[in-house]
């Protein structure tokens, strides 16, 4: 669970409704729970996944920019 703080877009905010902006603080343990599930999953399904597969993939010459050059 992650607490919002609301963040000014203008100074001074005139609106509650347009002039600020949420922004999420996530706890650090959660993250490096995410992460670590992340990788398990991964580590299951990486032989499943199309070859073409290239965005949100971690590894040399897995990025969206090596499959335009």
């Amino acid at each position: 669970m992650a607490d919002t703080l609301p963040i000014p877009n203008v100074h001074p905010p005139t609106s509650v409704q347009t002039d600020l902006r949420q922004i999420s603080l996530t706890p650090t343990i959660s993250k490096q729970l995410v992460s670590i599930v992340g990788e398990w999953i991964l580590l299951h399904v990486r032989d499943r996944l199309d070859p073409c597969q290239y965005g949100s993939l971690k590894g040399r010459g897995r990025s969206t920019t090596h499959v335009l050059g």
